[in-house]
């Protein structure tokens, strides 16, 4: 039996990959999603799955965002609105104080390797991922790995795009993330495009960046 006839099987048995994630098989998800690579004809069905695994059939901004953590769209979504209540509580203390202290500067508050960390001092964004969701996995990188080398990876490359660029530089220090953002640029599947605007967003991140961190492979 060739490969590709055994995985369209496996599909057929694994039509539910939420409550394989669920029991802690993720390095099955990730094999599948590898193996489909090499499949053209199986990788819509693939990342048909994932989608509905994750909750993001029409959350597609945001596939990446989830993927990376291994969480579903409502927790995504749960951290986030958190977040931004957070967010503006502590806007509305800081304008109760007094002069801000002449010292502090925005990379005191949130440095760019901090940006998609748990961190108390980085202010969320709608681009990046909240504190209680954001920390990266390795099997969530292996999988956004593959889905960017299938045949059309537009919708996961959109969606990293939609990370700000101080958050991408905080991507590309992660151990797991950075391979991530390493994968656009040889994936040949990816638009040369889309390389750029990454390009471009890791360039202007760096420049405004007090701390350079060169982990990308571009």
């Amino acid at each position: 039996m060739c490969v590709c006839v055994q995985l369209v099987s496996i599909l057929e048995e694994l039509a539910d990959l939420e409550e394989v994630l669920f029991v802690g098989h993720t390095g099955l998800v990730v094999q599948l999603v590898q193996a489909a690579v090499k499949y053209p004809e199986v990788q819509m069905n693939v990342f048909s799955l994932v989608e509905k695994a994750f909750h993001v059939e029409a959350h597609h901004k945001v596939i990446a965002q989830v993927i990376l953590p291994l969480v579903t769209y409502e927790v995504y979504a749960e951290g986030e609105e958190k977040a931004k209540m957070k967010d503006s509580g502590n806007n509305s203390a800081a304008g109760d104080n007094s002069t801000p202290s002449d010292n502090s500067t925005p990379s005191e508050n949130c440095t760019p390797s901090e940006n998609c960390t748990p961190s108390e001092n980085c202010t969320p964004s709608e681009n990046c991922t909240s504190n209680s969701t954001n920390a990266s996995t390795l099997h969530g990188s292996l999988l956004l790995q593959s889905l960017l080398k299938f045949e059309d990876p537009r919708i996961v490359v959109r969606s990293i795009l939609k990370f700000s660029e101080e958050c991408l530089v905080g991507l590309s220090c992660d151990p797991h993330a950075s391979h991530v953002l390493t994968t656009i640029f040889t994936s040949q599947t990816v638009a040369d495009k889309k390389k750029q605007q990454m390009t471009r967003k890791l360039t202007v991140s760096s420049c405004n960046s007090s701390i350079g961190c060169p982990c990308v492979c571009v």
